[in-house]
Protein backbone atom coordinates (compact mmCIF):
# COMPACT_ATOMS: atom_id res chain seq x y z
CA UNK A 1 0.00 0.00 0.00
CA UNK A 2 2.65 2.85 1.00
CA UNK A 3 4.88 1.99 -1.99
CA UNK A 4 1.87 2.63 -4.21
CA UNK A 5 0.27 5.36 -2.96
CA UNK A 6 4.04 7.31 -2.09
CA UNK A 7 5.40 5.83 -4.73
CA UNK A 8 4.08 5.25 -8.57
CA UNK A 9 0.58 6.97 -8.22
CA UNK A 10 2.62 10.24 -7.38
CA UNK A 11 5.24 8.63 -10.28
CA UNK A 12 2.38 8.37 -12.44
CA UNK A 13 0.99 11.73 -12.11
CA UNK A 14 4.51 13.68 -12.71
CA UNK A 15 4.94 11.82 -15.92
CA UNK A 16 1.46 13.15 -17.18
CA UNK A 17 1.56 15.90 -15.65
CA UNK A 18 5.45 17.20 -16.10
CA UNK A 19 7.01 15.21 -18.47
CA UNK A 20 4.06 14.96 -21.01
CA UNK A 21 5.27 17.29 -23.21
CA UNK A 22 8.75 17.74 -22.01
CA UNK A 23 10.83 14.64 -22.73
CA UNK A 24 8.44 12.44 -24.19
CA UNK A 25 6.75 14.60 -26.19
CA UNK A 26 5.43 12.18 -29.46
CA UNK A 27 7.89 9.69 -28.95
CA UNK A 28 5.76 6.51 -28.78
CA UNK A 29 6.37 2.82 -27.44
CA UNK A 30 4.09 0.06 -28.40
CA UNK A 31 1.87 2.03 -30.74
CA UNK A 32 0.83 4.92 -27.89
CA UNK A 33 2.99 7.57 -26.55
CA UNK A 34 5.67 6.73 -24.37
CA UNK A 35 4.57 9.18 -21.32
CA UNK A 36 0.99 7.78 -21.49
CA UNK A 37 2.31 3.97 -21.72
CA UNK A 38 4.21 4.63 -18.48
CA UNK A 39 1.32 6.42 -16.95
CA UNK A 40 -0.68 3.56 -17.54
CA UNK A 41 1.77 1.06 -16.26
CA UNK A 42 2.46 3.00 -13.60
CA UNK A 43 -1.71 3.34 -12.91
CA UNK A 44 -1.88 -0.36 -13.11
CA UNK A 45 1.13 -1.44 -10.85
CA UNK A 46 -0.66 0.62 -8.69
CA UNK A 47 -3.90 -0.96 -8.27
CA UNK A 48 -2.36 -4.45 -8.04
CA UNK A 49 -0.36 -3.19 -5.25
CA UNK A 50 -3.60 -1.62 -3.08
CA UNK A 51 -5.60 -4.88 -4.14
CA UNK A 52 -2.75 -7.29 -2.78
CA UNK A 53 -2.51 -5.13 0.11
CA UNK A 54 -6.20 -5.39 0.77
CA UNK A 55 -6.40 -8.78 0.68
CA UNK A 56 -3.35 -9.36 2.94
CA UNK A 57 -4.77 -6.76 5.51
CA UNK A 58 -8.64 -8.72 5.25
CA UNK A 59 -6.56 -11.93 5.78
CA UNK A 60 -4.02 -10.95 9.15
CA UNK A 61 -8.18 -9.50 10.60
CA UNK A 62 -9.61 -12.74 10.14
CA UNK A 63 -11.80 -11.02 7.19
CA UNK A 64 -13.31 -9.26 10.43
CA UNK A 65 -14.66 -5.46 9.70
CA UNK A 66 -12.53 -2.79 11.67
CA UNK A 67 -14.37 0.57 10.34
CA UNK A 68 -17.70 2.54 11.31
CA UNK A 69 -20.00 -0.29 13.30
CA UNK A 70 -17.39 -2.47 14.57
CA UNK A 71 -15.72 -2.80 17.87
CA UNK A 72 -12.43 -1.23 16.94
CA UNK A 73 -10.88 2.25 18.20
CA UNK A 74 -11.75 4.95 16.90
CA UNK A 75 -8.90 5.90 14.65
CA UNK A 76 -9.25 1.99 13.95
CA UNK A 77 -12.30 2.71 12.46
CA UNK A 78 -11.81 6.34 10.37
CA UNK A 79 -8.24 4.79 8.92
CA UNK A 80 -10.15 1.54 8.14
CA UNK A 81 -13.24 4.10 6.29
CA UNK A 82 -10.52 6.16 4.50
CA UNK A 83 -8.46 3.27 3.72
CA UNK A 84 -11.33 1.21 2.05
CA UNK A 85 -12.69 5.00 0.13
CA UNK A 86 -9.58 5.99 -1.28
CA UNK A 87 -8.91 2.04 -2.49
CA UNK A 88 -12.31 2.27 -3.67
CA UNK A 89 -11.88 5.14 -5.89
CA UNK A 90 -8.40 3.70 -6.89
CA UNK A 91 -10.21 1.15 -9.15
CA UNK A 92 -12.79 2.99 -10.28
CA UNK A 93 -10.03 5.46 -12.00
CA UNK A 94 -8.93 2.24 -13.20
CA UNK A 95 -12.50 1.21 -14.53
CA UNK A 96 -13.22 5.07 -15.96
CA UNK A 97 -10.08 5.06 -17.80
CA UNK A 98 -10.86 1.87 -19.58
CA UNK A 99 -14.14 3.26 -20.70
CA UNK A 100 -13.01 7.27 -21.57
CA UNK A 101 -14.19 8.73 -24.74
CA UNK A 102 -11.42 9.92 -27.77
CA UNK A 103 -9.63 12.83 -27.11
CA UNK A 104 -11.67 14.90 -29.78
CA UNK A 105 -15.18 13.64 -28.46
CA UNK A 106 -17.44 16.43 -27.11
CA UNK A 107 -17.32 14.84 -23.75
CA UNK A 108 -13.64 14.30 -23.36
CA UNK A 109 -13.68 17.60 -20.79
CA UNK A 110 -15.96 15.58 -18.14
CA UNK A 111 -13.79 12.79 -18.34
CA UNK A 112 -10.51 14.97 -18.43
CA UNK A 113 -12.27 16.78 -14.75
CA UNK A 114 -13.71 13.44 -13.39
CA UNK A 115 -10.31 11.61 -14.05
CA UNK A 116 -8.16 14.49 -12.15
CA UNK A 117 -10.56 14.82 -8.82
CA UNK A 118 -11.21 11.19 -8.28
CA UNK A 119 -7.24 10.92 -8.49
CA UNK A 120 -6.24 13.73 -6.47
CA UNK A 121 -9.02 12.95 -3.77
CA UNK A 122 -7.67 9.46 -3.24
CA UNK A 123 -4.51 10.37 -3.05
CA UNK A 124 -5.61 12.65 -0.46
CA UNK A 125 -7.74 10.16 1.31
CA UNK A 126 -4.89 7.62 1.66
CA UNK A 127 -2.20 10.01 2.61
CA UNK A 128 -4.50 10.85 5.52
CA UNK A 129 -4.82 7.04 6.03
CA UNK A 130 -1.21 6.48 6.42
CA UNK A 131 -0.48 9.73 8.09
CA UNK A 132 -3.57 8.12 10.76
CA UNK A 133 -1.72 5.21 11.12
CA UNK A 134 1.79 6.67 11.97
CA UNK A 135 0.43 9.06 14.63
CA UNK A 136 -1.74 6.83 16.33
CA UNK A 137 -0.69 3.20 15.92
CA UNK A 138 2.50 3.41 17.17
CA UNK A 139 2.80 -0.13 18.59
CA UNK A 140 3.61 -0.78 14.63
CA UNK A 141 4.83 3.19 13.78
CA UNK A 142 7.58 3.45 16.05
CA UNK A 143 8.80 6.81 14.88
CA UNK A 144 5.41 8.92 14.58
CA UNK A 145 7.17 12.31 13.42
CA UNK A 146 9.29 11.42 10.94
CA UNK A 147 7.48 8.65 9.48
CA UNK A 148 4.21 11.43 9.02
CA UNK A 149 6.77 13.75 7.78
CA UNK A 150 7.77 10.97 5.26
CA UNK A 151 4.27 10.74 4.41
CA UNK A 152 3.09 14.08 2.96
CA UNK A 153 6.69 14.50 1.09
CA UNK A 154 5.66 12.93 -2.59
CA UNK A 155 2.33 14.78 -2.34
CA UNK A 156 4.67 18.96 -1.61
CA UNK A 157 6.87 17.90 -4.25
CA UNK A 158 4.20 16.75 -6.77
CA UNK A 159 2.57 19.80 -5.55
CA UNK A 160 5.76 21.99 -5.98
CA UNK A 161 6.39 20.75 -9.22
CA UNK A 162 3.15 21.19 -10.59
CA UNK A 163 3.36 25.09 -9.42
CA UNK A 164 6.74 25.41 -11.17
CA UNK A 165 5.36 24.22 -14.00
CA UNK A 166 2.64 26.22 -14.55
CA UNK A 167 4.75 29.31 -13.30
CA UNK A 168 7.13 28.26 -16.74
CA UNK A 169 4.11 28.14 -18.80
CA UNK A 170 2.90 31.02 -17.46
CA UNK A 171 5.79 32.75 -18.36
CA UNK A 172 6.23 31.43 -21.87
CA UNK A 173 2.52 32.30 -22.62
CA UNK A 174 3.67 36.27 -21.54
CA UNK A 175 6.71 36.17 -23.31
CA UNK A 176 5.31 34.80 -26.50
CA UNK A 177 2.59 37.71 -26.30
CA UNK A 178 5.26 40.22 -26.04
CA UNK A 179 6.92 39.17 -29.32
CA UNK A 180 4.35 39.44 -31.10
CA UNK A 181 3.71 42.64 -30.00
CA UNK A 182 7.36 43.86 -30.43
CA UNK A 183 7.95 47.02 -28.68
CA UNK A 184 4.13 48.05 -28.79
CA UNK A 185 4.50 50.97 -25.96
CA UNK A 186 1.08 50.82 -25.28
CA UNK A 187 1.52 47.36 -23.21
CA UNK A 188 4.70 48.73 -21.62
CA UNK A 189 6.99 45.94 -22.43
CA UNK A 190 9.49 45.69 -19.36
CA UNK A 191 12.43 44.09 -21.69
CA UNK A 192 14.69 43.03 -18.43
CA UNK A 193 11.73 41.56 -16.62
CA UNK A 194 11.21 39.87 -20.49
CA UNK A 195 14.95 38.38 -20.47
CA UNK A 196 13.88 37.23 -16.63
CA UNK A 197 11.31 34.93 -17.92
CA UNK A 198 13.25 34.02 -20.24
CA UNK A 199 15.98 33.03 -18.21
CA UNK A 200 13.91 31.11 -15.60
CA UNK A 201 11.70 29.60 -18.67
CA UNK A 202 15.25 27.82 -19.79
CA UNK A 203 16.38 26.88 -16.54
CA UNK A 204 13.49 25.33 -15.60
CA UNK A 205 12.66 23.63 -18.72
CA UNK A 206 16.56 22.46 -18.54
CA UNK A 207 16.08 20.91 -15.49
CA UNK A 208 12.63 20.00 -15.29
CA UNK A 209 13.04 16.24 -16.43
CA UNK A 210 15.95 15.42 -13.83
CA UNK A 211 13.62 17.23 -11.05
CA UNK A 212 11.25 14.76 -12.39
CA UNK A 213 13.54 11.50 -11.94
CA UNK A 214 14.87 12.95 -8.62
CA UNK A 215 11.71 13.10 -7.50
CA UNK A 216 11.21 9.33 -8.26
CA UNK A 217 14.40 8.46 -6.47
CA UNK A 218 12.58 10.29 -3.50
CA UNK A 219 9.45 8.63 -3.74
CA UNK A 220 11.17 5.14 -4.13
CA UNK A 221 13.70 6.43 -0.89
CA UNK A 222 10.62 6.99 1.49
CA UNK A 223 8.72 3.94 0.17
CA UNK A 224 11.03 1.33 0.92
CA UNK A 225 12.26 3.42 4.47
CA UNK A 226 8.44 3.01 5.41
CA UNK A 227 8.25 -0.46 4.64
CA UNK A 228 11.31 -1.01 6.50
CA UNK A 229 9.83 0.79 9.52
CA UNK A 230 6.51 -1.07 9.59
CA UNK A 231 8.25 -4.32 8.77
CA UNK A 232 10.40 -3.71 11.87
CA UNK A 233 6.91 -2.57 14.40
CA UNK A 234 5.35 -5.74 13.89
CA UNK A 235 8.70 -8.12 14.17
CA UNK A 236 8.32 -5.68 17.78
Amino acid sequence: MVFAWLCFVPTAYLFVRILRSERFGQKRLLGSQTWFQVHRALTVISMVCVGASLLCIAISQGWKWRGPGSAGKFWTKIHTLLGVISSALCFIQGIIALIRCKPNHHLRPLFNWTHRIIGIGSFLLAVTTICIAATHFLKIWYWPIAEFILSLVPGAICLIMSVLYLKQQSNVTIIRIEKKHGSDDSLNIDHSEHRKKGKFEEILRNSRSNLVFGSVGIFLVIAISLSVFIINGYQN
